[in-house]
């Protein structure tokens, strides 16, 4: 998302540098210093020379605006940012659902740094909802969004250069899904899914992503014997893998926002998704979206209903792009963070 909206912070008369807070620096930094963005490096190692460090940050940078991103130490962090007398704006990108003691924490947290100016942000409607709901902190609502003008529909050129480069045959239907490899988003139920359909060996599943569970994730594939039909592409450019697909496919426990399924839908890709908080926000929009329940495990049927009605679901298909644009763009939602900024400066 930052990426995408470098060029367009300027038309805004803002200037954006990015810290990033993690371990290493990130295999990001340079893409995101290539457009323009100031990099920084602090390890917060939640001691006192982790803050001793972001405030020389902060000093130096003479900010007008500090955005906070991250939950992790996010309250000691936009504390900091406060008592330096700077305007904290805290986007929130998930629905945390928190509970007990650490519920009551971050409730208690998030309600001294409203009191203080902190103006909170939720990317969906459904992060708005839980944040209400589970911590009663009235939020902002700006979507997320993706770049639109880039994922666009494929022509038939480019869809068959797409499978080509995968090695998929025109009778292959293929279904992709575009993700980190962890527990939240499930994979596995994919390929248990695709063991069920014993019927059905034209079905390709093209896994883009990599992560903590994809070696779990192919030693199931490998257990089920339908090697030939799963193919691990890695961590790569999404958007071939989408020119190649039939359908997508993301049955996550929970997301915060479904930034892989808007860009499904803005190739004007059919869609199956887990009815959770993240991605049901998108039932309204795209119409006839197939939803399978919060853990998968009816899966195969939604796949079948896909698979013996793909005609019907490319046609309704043929609209998502539009509707991205009109609701998902990158100009709006910068429209929208420059207009947030301004206000808390006012």
């Amino acid at each position: 998302m930052l990426y995408s909206a470098a060029s367009r912070w300027s038309q805004h008369g803002i200037d954006c540098d990015i810290l990033s807070t993690g371990a290493q620096i990130g295999p990001y930094a340079e893409n995101l210093q290539s457009v323009g963005y100031g990099i920084f490096h602090i390890h917060n190692t939640k001691r006192p020379k982790f803050f001793i460090e972001l405030k020389k940050l902060i000093e130096s940078g003479c900010y007008d605006v500090i955005h906070q991103h991250a939950e992790g130490v996010s309250f000691w962090t936009m504390l900091l940012a406060k008592l330096m007398g700077k305007k904290v704006i805290r986007t929130v990108h998930n629905n945390f659902n928190f509970s007990g003691n650490l519920c009551i924490r971050r409730k208690i947290q998030r309600k001294i740094l409203s009191i203080l100016g902190v103006m909170y942000v939720s990317i969906s409607e459904s992060v708005q909802k839980n944040e209400l709901l589970r911590f009663g902190l009235r939020t902002k609502k700006i979507n997320n969004w993706a770049s639109i003008d880039y994922f666009l529909p494929p022509n038939t050129v480019q869809r068959s250069n797409a499978r080509e480069t995968f090695g998929f045959k025109d009778s292959d239907l293929v279904m992709v899904s575009v993700g980190n490899c962890n527990e939240v988003k499930n994979h596995e139920s994919i390929i248990e899914a695709i063991a069920k359909l014993v019927n059905y060996s034209s079905l390709k599943y093209l896994h883009i992503g990599d992560g903590s569970a994809c070696a779990h994730e192919q030693q199931l594939v490998a257990s089920l014997n339908i090697g030939e039909q799963v193919v691990f592409a890695g961590q790569q450019n999404p958007l071939p893998a989408l020119y190649a697909a039939d359908f997508f496919i993301m049955p996550s426990r929970y997301e915060g926002f479904g930034i892989a399924a808007l860009e499904a839908y803005s190739t004007n890709l059919p869609c199956i998704l887990a009815d959770v908080a993240g991605l049901r926000d998108f039932k309204s929009l795209f119409k006839n979206t197939v939803y399978c329940n919060a853990e998968g495990n009816d899966l195969d049927v939604c796949i079948l209903n896909m698979i013996e009605n793909i005609d019907l679901y490319r046609a309704h298909a043929l609209a998502y792009h539009d509707v991205a644009k009109t609701n998902f763009s990158i100009e709006d939602g910068v429209a929208s963070y420059s207009m947030a900024y301004i206000d808390l400066l006012i």
